[in-house]
């Protein structure tokens, strides 16, 4: 987290409940397993603590327990099963994911996939960068930590084990101060990050254009852009799933991408707006035909 961590965010929330009668659950996620960190993180003020990787069915339990009784209101949303895509083989990642384990959680394997490429171009050097950072900062392990905290927690949601064991014991290390058996597992967490970019290059994605799309219904189309537009103003992802799944039917994903990207990142106002440059070139194009 940028500016301060859990725990002082959880602090400082606290406080400011001193003076208004309401409490705002708080859950930590978390990859340490050690329970002297469950004992801080209980001691700040969290209420509860979910492990990485997260286990959704069992976050979203936890989350419908903590609500007060008479607060908020009922997803009434279907649950859409959105299985995994026969035409995609996930095995070239064997040496280097558990990626039956991530599927349980992930569900979606394009998701899973560009996650798994982001994981590839962002954390690829993070071996070196520990090790810079270590001789950089010879009497604070802290910023090399962070790097090392982010990666456990990044690598356990993928189920990239040998990265995420790694870096877990590398965190543990550094928050004890021991610097050097860190250090001596640098040279592994290089090798095990290298094998897990090797693996995630292998995979094979369908090309976009060989995806059968259903015969182009311009009415029915049209209609699911409409209902898309009224769900953006909802300003949640659930609302927008279900629809853009269908659209995806009868559109190229390619097409589908830039209002994947806004929806992802909460930019309901952006995802609208390619909503709409979409539905111009798309129509206009089926109308002149």
């Amino acid at each position: 987290m940028p500016v301060m961590d859990g725990l002082q965010a959880t602090r400082e929330i606290r406080q400011l409940e001193v003076l208004q009668e309401k409490h705002i659950p708080i859950i930590a996620l978390t990859a340490s397993v050690m329970k002297e960190d469950e004992m801080k993180y209980l001691e700040a003020g969290m209420d509860a603590i979910a492990g990485k990787p997260i286990d959704f069915d069992q976050l979203f339990s936890l989350m419908e327990a903590m609500v007060p009784q008479g607060t908020g209101r009922i997803n009434h949303a279907i649950m859409i099963e959105m299985p995994v895509n026969k035409n995609i083989d996930l095995t070239p990642l064997y040496p280097a994911a558990d990626y039956q384990k991530a599927m349980k959680n992930w569900v979606d394997v394009y998701a899973y996939i560009k996650a798994l490429t982001q994981f590839s171009q962002q954390q690829i050097d993070d071996a070196d960068v520990i090790l810079h950072l270590l001789e950089q900062h010879p009497d604070d392990v802290e910023p090399a930590r962070t790097v090392a905290h982010a990666l456990k927690g990044l690598a356990g949601n993928l189920a990239l084990s040998k990265v995420a064991d790694l870096a877990v014991h590398i965190d543990g290390h550094l928050k004890s101060g021991r610097r050097d058996e860190a250090s001596r597992l640098l040279e592994p967490l290089r090798q095990a990050l290298i094998e897990a970019d090797n693996c995630i290059q292998a995979l094979s994605l369908p090309n976009d254009a060989s995806v059968l799309l259903k015969d182009f219904d311009l009415v029915v189309v049209q209609q699911l852009f409409q209902q898309l537009s009224l769900a953006l103003d909802e300003l949640n992802p659930d609302s927008t799933e279900p629809i853009m799944k269908q659209i995806s039917e009868f559109v190229r994903r390619s097409d589908l991408a830039e209002i994947y990207h806004h929806i992802e990142r909460f930019d309901f106002h952006s995802a609208k707006k390619e909503l709409r440059k979409l539905a111009q070139n798309l129509f206009a194009n089926r109308r002149s035909e």
